[in-house]
């Protein structure tokens, strides 16, 4: 197998679309300064040759070339059949290693890191994975590739977004009203700590958002963001809006 990195952080890569969305949107808050758990990105290289390295590539095209879309047994046998040359594959020792070798940068010396796994494709219906465990990231990023050729699942971007989870106090707010959806309760610091994250991201953002977020002491985490949807004409960003904090959908400050 040729050299290859298949591995790589998210302040090596600039933009492209062949990231995926997911990953082209953490770079852009990196580049604007805002802080996100430390992660990396298995390429879809990794995928792709995991592919030529088993050999399967020409199975796999014949087996989409023979489908009949029209008949759910068809596409349901072929994704059954491709799913099997997948699992008895295995995943090529440098891809692995490099890997492992980045998931132990997450962790330290002597700890699993506790990490998501997710697609960088946006897509409804796939789910991302929290785990802990070197073997268990290998498993999940087997099956994560499985899921591919799923009947069920929108054929993807490969790339795949490996994130270090933030301990402490998470939840999400909408930067057009200053909305925010938590099951803890915010200490006015806490608060001030969000005014100040809304505030820097409208500088960068022209249009409202929703943004995940996680608060471990006084590190303020962006965890994801995807624009608001079904605004009312009337809310936009107003500097003087106050915060609104809920929880299970009623008002608690």
């Amino acid at each position: 197998m040729a050299a290859q990195n298949y591995v790589t952080s998210l302040g090596k890569l600039e933009n492209d679309e062949s990231h995926g969305e997911k990953v082209n949107q953490l770079i852009k808050l990196k580049a604007a300064g805002f802080l996100i758990p430390d992660s990396f990105i298995v390429k879809a290289e990794a995928y792709l040759d995991f592919l030529k390295a088993n050999n399967i590539e020409k199975k796999i095209k014949h087996l989409l070339g023979t489908v009949d879309l029209e008949k759910a047994k068809s596409v349901k046998d072929t994704a059954f059949y491709i799913k099997r040359h997948l699992e008895e594959s295995s995943i090529p020792n440098q891809i692995l290693n490099e890997i492992l070798r980045e998931y132990k940068n997450l962790g330290g010396v002597l700890h699993h890191a506790h990490i998501n796994v997710s697609f960088s494709h946006v897509s409804k219906g796939i789910p991302s994975h929290s785990l802990k465990g070197d073997a268990s990231l290998i498993n999940i990023i087997k099956e994560k590739w499985l899921s591919i050729y799923s009947p069920t699942t929108p054929t993807v971007n490969p790339t795949l977004i490996v994130q270090k989870i933030v301990k402490g106090k998470t939840g999400t707010i909408r930067t057009s009203t200053k909305s925010i959806n938590t099951k803890f309760l915010l200490s006015k610091k806490e608060t001030e700590y969000l005014e100040n994250l809304v505030s820097k991201f409208k500088k960068e953002f022209y249009m409202p958002h929703e943004i995940d977020w996680a608060i471990d002491g006084n590190k303020t985490y962006v965890l994801k963001i995807k624009p608001e949807t079904h605004i009312d004409s009337h809310k936009t960003f107003f500097p003087e809006t106050h915060f609104s904090i809920i929880k299970n959908s009623h008002h608690i400050i």
